[in-house]
């Protein structure tokens, strides 16, 4: 899978997730926010799927860095 449609299906299950908030691409037109790269989605699906493991590590998901994320799995 090329990173961009891994991108596309991580932000989709954000979205699904948290409705409230701006994951997906046509969301964050709407919002006129930033589109998030796939680094960032990866990041946060790990913080979805593990929140406990990193709120030991980190006040905020914004703090850890995608290598952090990925050496966490």
């Amino acid at each position: 899978m090329n990173k961009n449609k891994g991108r596309i299906a991580i932000t989709k299950f954000l979205q699904w997730n948290n409705r409230n908030g701006s994951y997906t691409d046509e969301n964050c037109d709407l919002e006129e926010t930033s589109r998030m790269t796939y680094e960032d989605a990866v990041k946060y699906f790990f913080g979805v799927m593990k929140d406990d493991f990193y709120y030991k590590i980190a006040d905020n998901i914004f703090e850890i860095t995608y290598e952090e994320a990925i050496k966490s799995i």
